[in-house]
């Protein structure tokens, strides 16, 4: 029966010993996820600055073509009245 203590004292020791070394392997890794988390979420910050620059410029130039295509109107408006003001006086 001291053989099967011994043999158990052994095991204990080799348990512990494993934990030990597979200790450090869990760490790492979960540090390489919380890394990769991070570079993502960089990345995701980015991408997502681009996009509001990206949709802020097409909605400026939008806006640009509505002011330009309503000038236009105003002017057209204006020649009309200029045109019809003869028949006024």
């Amino acid at each position: 029966m001291v053989c099967n203590n011994e043999n158990l004292e052994d095991k204990e020791w080799f348990h512990g010993e494993h934990l030990m070394k597979t200790e450090p392997a869990y760490d790492a890794v979960f540090q390489a996820l919380v890394d990769i988390r991070k570079n993502l979420d960089e990345k995701i910050s980015l991408l997502d600055e681009q996009i509001r620059h990206a949709q802020l410029e097409c909605l400026e130039d939008a806006f640009q073509q509505q002011k330009d295509a309503l000038a236009e109107c105003l002017d057209g408006i204006d020649q009309q009245m200029i045109t019809l003001s003869v028949y006024i006086e």
